[in-house]
């Protein structure tokens, strides 16, 4: 059925289409071809040619020239008759035309010797003089350049290289290269491109009576010749590489200048152990973190990062700014890698090394074994290097020693060279059988556990406070003093002002005595010390505290008791915490471990003492006889 719209016949769809496709043939025929835009082999070529030629040209002229008219200072400059004809030049011509058709067809791929004496003369010779230059072997022993004249002896000497101008300026001969199988020097470009003096030929310069003529030779119009010559064949040869080259150069110059900010930025940050994302990734926010904090404080004084960050910054995902925490992530573990890599290096150069590892939850409540390696570096002085974190490796004994095994093994760490592990006194740690101290012993006999001096005085310590009820009751009295002033940001002011007032009545007491080494004048800015429950030395400074400040303390305590404005809480609390501390036995104790405690911790700071001039000792003992056994040294 008909949908009642009219329909075009065939011969008008026909005649659109021929239509259409003529219009498009008169455009075709008004647009240049392509080709047009871009000059061909046979043209670049010709050119190249035309600029040869002249160059020769002028070589030849200068060279006739110079067989008519001689150089006047000594022989080792007389240039050579020149045999040069019309066909030499036409033959020198064809060369070139020859040189720059390789050229365009494949680039020459030869490694050019430093020795000049060796270098082929050929076309990929030049090439890669021109491309990559040469070496001019300055810094190297010139005794081969040994000349004898007559009575004298004389040698090459460094200073050559330079020229010494009338105006006082020095220029750098780049052209001048020494041999060290012949003794002689050389003139590159000369040398390449076939010149006419004696520093173009195999037999070279050594006549070090006359340096002068390295200055003629660098005047001579042939020499100039030459070196316009190179100059214009590098331009044929490196026209467009040499815009990709410059390009390149540029930007990788460019992000180098950003990645070298970046880095500087994120080291202070990793160095004092901040964190470095923030809650957002735009600057100008506050909550970006102090990574980009940094960079903006960067920015307000450097141009060039300022305007990075305002052309690449806050562009979002799949722009290349290096700007990004994914890259900050990135250049900590490269940091981090690098710094393992050097601890290793020197663990490795050490040979012999001891290992300690202690576990502790972290702030995400995951626990992680802090792995440390000690060892003795090249001068003699002990090291103890922090090697990495293992998380979730269990609590034990088998579990732990497989980790410290496995993880020395990863670093590439020789197991056998062990000669010592200490950890604290754990069961899972110091177990004679199923410790992590006897699963190391099984991998490397000759590393003894060592375990930890001061915490078994700590542990010695608190078994022994807690065997006596009255010495339990005393430290629950000063953590209960401590909790009474930490909750309240007033009493613990007012304590500071008592504490104060009893440091000033100490200084005006030595002042009128006129004698203050017999009045000890207190540092502890505070009576109250919160307790540890394995750092002795807290209990210590808890103990030590409240002796010194013993007035102030109460003197506190009552004016808070007579406040009428304290909750009676607060007060019952208070009451409480005075009547313990005015007791007779309360008072004795505080003189007996006031007396006792800083003794125990000064020998635990000892025994640590101890503990590292005993392992050093032995370390470097291991190290001067390279023992196999360390039970040969009793």
């Amino acid at each position: 059925m008909s949908d009642g719209r009219r329909r075009e016949s065939g011969s008008f769809y026909r005649k659109r289409a021929a239509e259409k496709d003529k219009k498009n043939e008169e455009v075709i025929s008004k647009t240049p071809r392509i080709q047009s835009f871009f000059k061909s082999e046979l043209q670049a070529s010709s050119n190249c040619n035309i600029v040869v030629q002249e160059n020769l040209q002028g070589i030849i002229t200068q060279e006739e020239r110079a067989v008519q008219r001689p150089v006047a200072g000594g022989d080792d400059l007389q240039v050579e008759p020149s045999t040069s004809t019309a066909t030499e030049t036409t033959n020198k011509i064809e060369c070139q035309d020859e040189e720059i058709q390789e050229r365009s067809s494949a680039p020459a791929k030869v490694k050019l010797n430093k020795d000049p004496f060796f270098w082929p003369i050929n076309d990929s010779t030049r090439d890669y003089i021109v491309k990559y230059g040469y070496e001019q072997n300055e810094g190297i022993n010139f005794e081969k350049s040994r000349r004898t004249y007559e009575s004298q002896t004389r040698y090459f000497s460094g200073t050559l290289f330079e020229r010494h101008l009338k105006n006082g300026e020095t220029k750098h001969r780049d052209w001048l290269i020494y041999s060290q199988s012949t003794g002689n020097v050389y003139c590159g470009p000369c040398l390449a491109f076939n010149g006419s003096s004696k520093f173009a030929s195999k037999e070279g310069f050594s006549d070090w009576r006359n340096p002068k003529n390295l200055g003629l030779h660098e005047e001579s119009d042939s020499h100039k010749n030459i070196v316009a010559a190179i100059n214009q064949r590098r331009s044929c040869i490196t026209q467009i590489d040499k815009q990709l080259t410059q390009s390149l150069d540029i930007e990788t110059r460019y992000w180098y200048e950003v990645m070298r900010r970046c880095v500087s930025a994120i080291k202070k940050l990793v160095s004092r152990g901040l964190p470095t994302r923030g809650h957002t990734e735009k600057f100008g926010c506050i909550h970006n973190g102090n990574y980009m904090m940094s960079l903006e404080l960067l920015a307000e004084w450097d141009p060039f990062l300022a305007k990075h960050i305002s052309d690449h910054g806050n562009r979002g995902s799949g722009h290349t700014n290096y700007l990004s925490s994914t890259i900050c992530d990135e250049l900590i573990l490269l940091m981090a890698a690098e710094v393992i890599e050097m601890v290793v290096r020197d663990i490795k150069d050490s040979l012999y090394y001891s290992v300690i590892v202690d576990s502790t939850p972290d702030i995400a409540h995951i626990d992680q074994l802090t792995f440390i390696i000690r060892c003795i570096l090249s001068d003699g002085s002990p090291v103890e290097r922090f090697i990495k974190f293992l998380p979730n490796i269990g609590h034990k004994g088998f579990e732990i020693g497989n980790a410290i095994i496995s993880t020395l093994t990863e670093l590439g760490i020789v197991v056998k060279f062990n000669r010592g592990q200490s950890y604290d006194n754990a069961a899972n740690m110091s177990g004679k059988y199923n410790g992590a101290q006897a699963v190391v012993l099984e991998s490397c006999k000759y590393a003894p556990y060592i375990p930890c001096s001061a915490h078994s005085l700590n542990l010695i310590g608190t078994s022994a406070a807690e065997a006596c009820v009255e010495s339990c009751q005393f430290f629950n009295l000063l953590q209960e003093l401590n909790n009474v002033f930490v909750h309240s940001t007033d009493r613990w002011g007012d304590l500071s002002i008592q504490c104060q007032a009893h440091r000033k009545d100490q200084q005006q007491q030595a002042i009128e005595l006129c004698e203050t080494d017999q009045i000890k004048i207190s540092r502890r800015k505070n009576a109250v010390k919160t307790l540890s429950a394995t750092r002795w030395s807290a209990r210590c400074d808890s103990v030590v505290a409240v002796e010194t400040y013993w007035d102030a303390l109460h003197a506190t305590l009552n004016a808070i008791e007579a406040d009428k404005d304290t909750k009676s809480l607060v007060r019952c609390q208070v009451i409480g915490v005075r009547v313990k501390l005015e007791r007779l036995e309360t008072a004795f104790l505080v003189k007996v471990w006031g007396f006792l405690l800083p003794r125990i911790d000064s020998v635990s700071k000892r025994l640590q003492a101890q503990d590292i001039e005993i392992t050093t000792v032995v370390e470097l003992y291991f190290r001067a006889s390279e023992m196999t056994s360390p039970f040969k040294l009793f």
